[in-house]
């Protein structure tokens, strides 16, 4: 079997060849058009989502393949950052709210025990520094070729703001935080402080500053608790966020534990197991019970033992606030059973003891039920539970989240205790619109009433709230529409209408697991929403038809896209429409040494009728020759390309129609190639060890050469820098009248040699096939002149020619904008020779 040999040159082939002066464009629009029809040509239905004069959503097609999850997240920040503004190296792999979190997987499956995807998370910096909540979420599909499916985006725009490194450097981060809380005594407990940009929060947008970040509270439990953000040069507050997170919610329970969520006046108070409770004998060993109460403590000896316990359990302590904590004990003689019954002379403060314990992790139990690695929220213990709280300031008649535990008013003038079922529910539910690291405001609002309905599975919240148990505080059951502009409490019955309204849908349809699918939606797709995003927009219907979706493509409809649409849409929440006609879903087969037959996948479906027609068209050089696809299952279809001698290039298109004549290429346009053989390198560079023998100079006379190495953009893993043909800006364009030659060093090429490249283009095409400016590879033979080559695929464009041209009119070229693309040539003609290359 021959040895194929390839000549690799990795490197950034930015522009080259101006021959006309470029349109006044700026150059971040030029680089946001160049990854948009980037974007377009791999996913041609692929939707933007703008609020708030930014994107905020990539989504309805898969828009990027790979080997992993974050393989494929990893193509959307290289190849389409700057269609928000950014380039590929604004971006960290790490969340906004939790430093130790790049990735969370997403939309548990009970029966499978996997996960439907996995989200990756980015941070946006600008050198060095964190911008104030700018990030990015990619979802990607959990299956074969991780396709990336949506990105939630919530990027700032810094404009020219560019602070240098020295700048940052000389900022004192303690100095100035302690000057500051000089002026709050009150203020006992703060965070480390830190340096980041802050352009604005949520809609609000402002010029782009250095601030010092940092949280301050008052104590243990916290009733004052901020994050302010300082401007340093004048210690003034530049943003100041309240996190105790309150809601004027009351109710009382009465009794042991009131069953079926309800206030103590309005239900039957019974025996209720305290879940994951802790037990302990008297100086020895402790245990925490299962989800039922019941407990085994590891114990030596036949004696009578003194057993403890406290309403306190492995993932939650409370605290009473208006008194000693409650503590049984009793006697007994292995094994027992110890039985212990807290509050059983049912008094307000133990009551409340009582409930707060149990429903902080029924709330908690029900979430990690869909999501069983929710993040912070499954590893989580200890967390706090304030209950007979009488703070002058919050209490009687309230409950808040101050971001690390949750606290409950005492009963005091007409109010009742607040630690009662669906306040603690709406409580815990900011904590994990927190640990989500979504904004709160009247989402947060929501998705606290979301929880308390998919618990109770009815639409009532803070039923007996004025002790007349017909009379709710809020209810799920409403018409409210989109756009909301009320108070947050009263929009977040917007998402709580949308989620009831779809419950309903569903429990039509499936009367046996609609809860499941809800609530599977419901609890994952408050990791969709960003940190700044506290509101109520259609982009949580796109969010929950996403994680509904199975193929990467949302057009051609979701399992429950009719449910869905139906309840979202009674609150004019509505869906994007759907596609009609034929979808293909297809990840392009790789370069591989094997002779034997190609195996090509995909995934054919049609919205209109039943697949007809399967055809895989592929040509080894030659005419097109066809191959049938079959069905193997499902919307699953497969199909054998025959296999082929090394040194082959094999390109190929698949072709679908259904029952109805609609009919479908993929890709659209063009073909899929790959390349059998194997390589032997006989000559690398991948541009970080400096000019390594390469030369570069003007072509031709009176003309401009512009190849330099820079650090602006960068296609190998690790590396920084790459040859660009454009000026020294990391946003600059080429100048007019440039063309430049960049050439490699002196190279003997043994047989079967072939040219592989890295290319990122911006170059002005007039149509789709004709061309202002282009790029070209040449070649010249033992310091012969140079001639121009064709790659494997032809050069897609012509030259128009004339204004002073270099080169004649149809000159075949690359012309127009291109995210990295890898670039082949077949060098066989020229092997056993000594040669240079010029691009």
């Amino acid at each position: 079997m021959k040895t194929h040999k390839t000549l690799w040159c990795i490197f950034a082939c930015l522009l080259i060849g101006l021959l006309m002066p470029v349109m006044a464009w700026s150059a971040d629009d030029i680089a946001a058009k160049t990854a948009y029809n980037a974007l377009k040509r791999v996913a041609p239905d692929v939707q933007l989502c703008h609020q708030d004069n930014h994107i905020a959503r990539i989504y309805g097609q898969a828009f990027a393949h790979g080997s992993s999850a974050i393989n494929s997240a990893e193509q959307l920040r290289l190849n389409y950052a700057p269609l928000l503004g950014i380039s590929a190296e604004d971006l960290r792999p790490v969340s906004v709210f939790n430093d130790k979190l790049s990735t969370q997987q997403v939309m548990f499956d009970q029966e499978t025990g996997r996960y439907k995807f996995t989200l990756v998370y980015y941070s946006q910096y600008k050198n060095d520094i964190p911008v104030f909540r700018g990030e990015i979420r990619v979802l990607v599909l959990n299956q074969a070729d991780y396709p990336a499916v949506m990105a939630s985006c919530d990027i700032k725009d810094l404009g020219d703001f560019d602070p240098s490194p020295a700048t940052a450097s000389s900022i004192n981060l303690e100095q100035v935080q302690k000057t500051f809380l000089s002026n709050y005594p009150e203020l006992v407990n703060y965070t480390q402080p830190r340096l980041v940009i802050w352009a604005g929060h949520d809609s609000k947008t402002t010029l782009p500053q250095l601030g010092v970040e940092f949280t301050a509270d008052n104590g243990t439990p916290a009733t004052q608790k901020f994050l302010f953000i300082i401007d340093p040069q004048t210690n003034a507050v530049i943003y100041k966020e309240n996190k105790l997170i309150d809601v004027n919610v009351t109710g009382q329970i009465n009794g042991l534990a009131t069953e079926n969520y309800l206030a103590e006046q309005c239900g039957n108070e019974v025996t209720t197991a305290l879940p994951y409770a802790w037990a302990r004998i008297s100086g020895a060993d402790s245990a925490y019970a299962d989800a039922t109460g019941q407990f085994t403590i590891t114990n030596s000896g036949s004696s009578a033992v003194t057993v403890i316990s406290q309403i306190k359990g492995r993932y939650f302590y409370v605290t009473n606030q208006a008194g000693s904590n409650s503590q049984l004990s009793q006697s007994v003689t292995p094994p027992g059973p110890a039985t212990f019954l807290f509050n059983p002379s049912n008094t307000e403060y133990t009551r409340a003891e009582v409930n707060g314990y149990l429903h902080a992790n029924v709330v908690r139990d029900y979430a990690l039920t869909y999501n069983p690695t929710y993040p912070t929220v499954y590893t989580q213990t200890n967390f706090p539970v304030y209950v007979n709280d009488n703070d002058s300031y919050y209490c009687p008649g309230n409950a808040w989240y101050d971001g690390v535990s949750l606290t409950f008013c005492r009963a005091g003038g007409s109010y009742p205790n607040t630690a009662f079922a669906s306040v603690i529910h709406h409580e815990y539910g900011h904590h994990l619109v927190e640990m989500a690291g979504s904004g709160q405001d009247e989402y947060g609002e929501g998705m606290g009433d979301v929880m308390g309905v998919l618990i109770s599975d009815t639409p009532q919240l803070g039923l007996g709230f004025t002790g007349n148990c017909s009379q709710a505080l809020r209810t799920a059951d409403n018409n409210y529409q989109y756009p909301c502009t009320g108070e947050i409490h009263e929009c977040g019955q917007l998402l709580s209408g949308c989620v009831w309204s779809t419950r309903n849908e569903l429990a039509a349809t499936y009367p046996s697991t609609y809860r499941s699918i809800i609530s599977n939606l419901a609890i994952n797709a408050m990791l969709l929403r960003t940190a700044n995003d506290g509101s109520i927009t259609p982009t949580i219907t796109i969010d929950y038809l996403t994680l509904d979706d199975t193929d990467g493509n949302i057009y051609n409809g979701t399992p429950h896209y009719p449910e869905i649409c139906a309840g979202f849409g009674a609150h004019n929440m509505d869906c994007p429409a759907l596609q009609t006609g034929v979808f293909i879903t297809h990840t392009p087969l790789g370069n591989t040494p094997s002779n034997s037959a190609y195996q090509v996948d995909a995934v054919i479906t049609s919205t209109e009728a039943s697949i007809d027609t399967t055809i895989i068209y592929w040509s080894n050089g030659g005419a097109y020759s066809p191959v049938l696809m079959t069905n193997i299952g499902g919307s699953n279809y497969r199909g054998y390309i025959p296999g082929q001698s090394s040194c082959t290039t094999v390109s190929y298109r698949i072709y679908a129609t259904d029952a109805l004549h609609n009919t479908k290429y993929s890709p659209e346009s063009g073909y899929h190639s790959f390349y059998v053989g194997t390589f032997d390198t006989i000559f690398v560079d991948n541009v970080e060890g400096g000019t390594n023998g390469w030369t570069h100079s003007a072509v031709t006379s009176g003309y401009t050469d512009q190849w330099a190495i820079r650090n602006h953009r960068n296609h190998t893993t690790g590396g920084t820098y790459s040859w660009k043909c454009g000026s020294s800006s990391s946003t600059g364009t080429y100048s007019s009248l440039s063309d430049g030659g960049l050439v490699t060093p002196e190279i003997t090429l043994t047989s079967q040699a072939a040219l592989t490249f890295w290319m990122w283009a911006e170059i002005e095409n007039s149509t789709t096939t004709t061309a202002w400016d282009g790029a070209i590879v040449e070649i010249s033979v033992n310091g012969g002149a140079y001639t121009r080559i064709t790659p494997v695929d032809g050069y897609p464009y012509t030259t128009i020619g004339g204004y002073s041209h270099p080169w004649t009119a149809g000159t075949p070229c690359w012309s127009g904008d291109y995210a990295w693309t890898q670039m082949q040539f077949d060098l066989n003609a020229y092997s056993g020779n000594s040669v240079r290359v010029r691009f």
